[in-house]
Parts: structure tokens; sequence; C-alpha cells
């Protein structure tokens, strides 16, 4: 509250909400709704908001219409951040995440390979004292989208996925998420799209620790 665009404390608070379980969820997006009221103009308190939606969308418990109410609430944090600052890397990141992590009938994956494409691009103008090795991850899921994006029997979408990853591989070589998608891609491309599905579905986590933001 004495700090309230620190990302650090907000960072490390999440987190241990996640770690402990589902009873402190709520709390964490009350006390985030309540830092919004009280700093409406601040960036990082309505980042955290839409990330403490987020953390609790998996919850097993929960049906697909509250993960949806859940999402769309996050969604609008993440539009207002954007309005505020249209190069917040953050936002634009986890707004694609958000949408990757629905299931490819409902039409998400379009929506993930805009926010991505958009967020390299943002990237790609950014002096170089601003460059950062996570950038690595908007290539990450840029090819997870269009992994998600595919239809039944056809490669064009993976073969765009390959292509981002070997792309965002040649700039950011030490990348190991990176390196997975591309080896399991060699191997074998039943593999690599299990490998995808099974971390980018609504009862998977979506990676909302920001420690690797501001560290570095």
């Amino acid at each position: 509250r004495l700090d309230p665009n620190t990302l650090l404390y907000a960072n490390t608070y999440r987190t241990l909400v996640r770690k402990y379980g589902h009873v402190y969820f709520d709390r964490s997006i009350r006390f985030f709704e309540g830092l919004v009221e009280e700093h409406p103009e601040a960036i990082l308190p309505r980042l955290n908001k839409a990330l403490a939606y987020v953390d609790k969308m998996p919850y097993p418990k929960l049906g697909i219409v509250s993960q949806g109410k859940l999402s769309n609430k996050s969604l609008a944090e993440l539009d207002r951040i954007l309005q505020l600052d249209g190069a917040c890397w953050t936002a634009k990141y986890i707004r694609a995440m958000n949408h990757l992590h629905w299931p490819r009938k409902l039409g998400h994956a379009p929506f993930a390979i805009r926010d991505f494409s958009e967020l390299i691009e943002m990237q790609k103008r950014m002096p170089p004292e601003k460059q950062r090795d996570y950038f690595a991850l908007g290539f990450v899921g840029l090819g997870d989208s269009y992994v998600k994006n595919r239809d039944e029997g056809q490669d064009e979408n993976i073969a765009k996925a390959i292509e981002a990853w070997r792309v965002g591989l040649e700039s950011y070589p030490e990348e190991e998420e990176l390196k997975v998608r591309l080896e399991l891609a060699e191997k074998s491309l039943e593999e690599l799209i299990a490998y995808v599905k099974s971390l980018r579905g609504l009862e998977d986590p979506v990676d909302t620790d920001l420690t690797r933001v501001w560290v570095e």
C-alpha cells in the first residue's frame, strides 16, 4: 500500500497466494481491487488486479462460465492499462497469454496471435538498452498460439509455429522453451502438439510470476 507501483511486493504476494491455495484467491482479488480504487491511474496495481483474476482461473471447482467471467475481468483491466500505456510489455504479454489458454474451439487463438505479433513488433522498435532476454517469451507464445489455432489435418499453422520459434531462437539462443519445442518438432509433430496442449489449457495455470521481468 505504501509503494503500490513496486512490482516486487505485489508479485511476491500473488506468488504466495498461488502457493498456499484457493482460500486466498478472493483475498488477493479484493486487495488489488482496493488498491486500484485508491490509485486509478497507476499501472502496476491494475496489472496485478488483472493477474489476480488469472491466478484464480484454474481452480478446479470453477466451471467454464465462472472462468470466462474472470477472464473477461482480467482482459478489461489489461485493455485499460494499454489505453493508459500502449507500450506496456507486460500487459500485452499477459493479455496474449489469457487468450492462449482458452480452448481452441472457442476461437481465442487468433487474438493471442495478434497480441504476440504486436508484442514482437514492439520489442523490435525498442532501443538496445531496453532489450531484455525475457522478450523470448513472445516468440514462445506466438508459436504456441499457432499450434492452438491449427485445423486437424492442416500443417500451415504448425509451420508458422516452428518458424516463430526458429526466429526467436536466432535472437535468444539461450531460451530453453524455444529449444524444447524445436527439438520436439524435429522428433514428432504429434508429440509437439500434445506438449503445447498440456501447457495451454484452462486447467493449466498461466505463469503470472513476473520475477523474471523485474529482475532483468
